[in-house]
């Protein structure tokens, strides 16, 4: 019969005293700001200077100084190199040359995708639907 107790009371809820009294909070209270103060504080932030300009430019050296090593490195295999940027996509575009020629061996991106790309403007939005 011990036994019998024993398990019974091994699967009982737990059952905890109820409270009558509100519990009192240790944590010190927060003072949050209102919408005045927090817009009076980004008002006067004084705004800097991102230097994007001058982060961009060894970049820009760097960049041309390998176009001029690419350039001279072709131009020893006896073809010339240009590295330009079209004016109508803003893709930059290299063209390989045969310098007695003149004749195009390679241009990337080819002329007629440049010609895709300049007309993709004109079907912006035709490809979407505008159901909701």
């Amino acid at each position: 019969m011990n036994s019998t107790v024993g398990a019974s009371a091994q699967y009982a809820p737990s059952v905890l005293p109820a409270q009558t009294a509100p519990v009192a909070s240790s944590a010190p209270k927060v003072n949050i700001p209102s919408d005045a103060e927090v817009v009076a504080k980004v008002a006067s932030t004084e705004i800097k200077s991102s230097g994007v300009n001058e982060a961009a430019q060894p970049t820009r050296i760097a960049v041309e100084k390998a176009a001029k090593e690419l350039e001279s490195f072709v131009q020893s295999m006896g073809r010339n190199l240009n590295i330009s940027v079209d004016g109508n996509t803003g893709y930059h575009v290299v063209t390989v040359t045969n310098p007695e020629t003149g004749e195009v061996i390679r241009q990337m991106p080819s002329p007629e995708l440049l010609k895709i790309a300049q007309s993709l403007p004109k079907y912006d939005g035709l490809f979407l639907s505008r159901k909701a």
